[in-house]
């Protein structure tokens, strides 16, 4: 009778320490809900009604396979003690698409503004496009979405706010039209060498004949001369 007494608090110790655990491990819990800026192996960014949220994301974390930008998801995290939050449940909800009017500027940046050029270079922060009214440099930062088909030699549109410092702010960069290759211009043929008639010896077109004729009538006139020349002596 003892032995089962035993047993069953043993049983009921392990019980009561497995609620207090999950009630531990569940009590600093919290829930928001916003829309997917990106995400990663490790980070994942939602937009929130307080503002812009950033959780870690570890292999104990649960985040669906096709969780991409726009999502709209609600996440179950935990403050870790350096302040930071790690996503424990990431749900999702659907997807909105991304609009233009759906971005508001800063109070520091001017009203939207757009451009449409040839990319001239892309990368370290900045976006350099060649527009009919000459060459404009965008900055890009985490706040930009730039598309990744934009290359250089590529036609994109750039919405853009100009900041208070006179600088240009890219928002939304979309391709307009792909990079056309460069086109090369077939070189003409060389002309073909005029021919050049090389001397030759002309054609005997001339006979012997009067040079022997003249021979003879020379010597005809000398015999007949001295002849002559005889009788008179």
């Amino acid at each position: 009778m003892s032995l089962c007494k035993s047993l069953l608090i043993g049983v009921a110790i392990l019980a009561l320490a497995a609620s207090l655990s999950a009630q531990s491990s569940t009590a600093g819990t919290e829930t928001i809900t916003g829309t997917v800026v990106s995400s990663g192996p490790a980070l994942v960014v939602i937009d929130t009604d307080a503002g812009r949220k950033t959780f870690v994301v570890d292999t104990d974390s649960t985040v669906p396979s096709n969780l991409a930008a726009g999502s709209r998801v609600t996440v179950d995290f935990n403050r870790l003690s350096d302040d930071r939050m790690h996503a424990a449940t990431v749900a999702l909800l659907g997807t909105e698409p991304v609009t233009r009017t759906a971005t508001t500027a800063p109070p520091s940046m001017g009203p939207a503004q757009t451009v449409t050029g040839t990319v001239i270079s892309s990368g370290n922060g900045q976006l350099v496009l060649d527009s009919p009214t000459g060459r404009r440099t965008f900055i890009v930062d985490d706040d930009s979405h730039l598309a990744s088909d934009v290359t250089v030699g590529s036609r994109a549109t750039v919405e853009y706010h100009t900041l208070s410092s006179g600088r240009l702010h890219a928002g939304d960069v979309t391709m307009a039209m792909a990079a056309q290759p460069y086109a090369t211009t077939p070189m003409a043929a060389a002309p073909a060498p005029a021919r050049v008639r090389t001397a030759s010896a002309l054609p005997q077109t001339a006979s012997d004949l009067p040079l022997v004729g003249l021979v003879g009538l020379i010597t005809l006139e000398g015999a007949v001369g001295v002849r002559v020349a005889r009788h008179t002596a």
